[in-house]
């Protein structure tokens, strides 16, 4: 019975890993909309800043757009080495009266 429930806990473990390093950095908060992008960065590739390697499991990759003058984030993701990394980059929705994504066209910073 100690086994079962062992493995039991164990694999809820492993299924709440992924929600349990999903939140976005302080300041990088995003708005998620149907419309989207998608930033891979391939497995053979190791991204810098400055000359610096990321750090997998330590750094954040992030794409932003502009309100006006102010930047926004509206995708990001916890960069992790050696296997493919990806993530969504959000489109402004139509529906919403505020710009809470990238607009067709718009580079991403």
């Amino acid at each position: 019975m100690f086994l079962k429930v062992y493995r039991f806990k164990f694999l809820l473990a492993l299924l709440l890993v992924p929600f349990m390093v999903s939140a976005d950095p302080p300041g990088w908060a995003k708005t998620e909309t149907l419309f989207t992008n998608v930033v891979d960065i391939p497995s053979t590739v190791i991204p810098t800043l400055n000359g610096i390697a990321l750090e997998s499991g330590q750094d954040w990759v992030g794409v932003w757009f502009y309100d006006g003058a102010t930047a926004i984030c509206g995708g990001s993701g916890l960069y992790t080495s050696g296997v493919p990394f990806g993530f969504s980059a959000f489109g402004d929705d139509p529906m919403t009266p505020v710009k809470d994504g990238f607009a067709p066209g718009e580079a991403f910073t």
